[in-house]
C-alpha cells in the first residue's frame, strides 16, 4: 500500500513479528512505519487514519475480545476492513 502513495502504519506487539514485518517491507522497498502496540489500546489519536485493515487477525480471539478490537480500530479510523483467511 505504501507503494500506492499510501501512509502505512503496521502494529504488532510482538518484536519477532514486527522485525519479520520491517524485513518483508524493506525487500520490497515498502515506506511503512511500525510500532509496538497493544490492539485493544492503540497509541492514536481518534480518527487518526482513513482505514483499518486486519487480515488472519481476529480469528485468534472470542467473540467479546474481538467487539472490543473493532470498537478500538473503529475509534483511531474512519472504517474497518478485515480479511479471515
Amino acid at each position: 500500500m505504501s507503494q500506492l502513495g499510501y501512509n502505512v502504519v503496521s502494529v504488532d506487539n510482538n518484536d519477532g513479528v514486527l522485525k519479520m514485518a520491517q524485513h518483508n517491507s524493506a525487500n520490497i522497498k515498502g515506506e511503512v512505519t511500525f510500532k509496538k502496540a497493544d490492539a485493544f489500546n492503540l497509541p492514536f489519536n481518534d480518527n487518526s487514519f482513513d482505514i483499518c485493515f486486519s487480515q488472519g487477525f481476529f480469528e485468534h480471539f472470542a467473540d467479546d475480545d474481538i467487539r472490543k478490537l473493532l470498537r478500538e480500530q473503529l475509534r483511531v479510523s474512519r472504517k474497518v476492513v478485515l480479511k479471515q483467511k
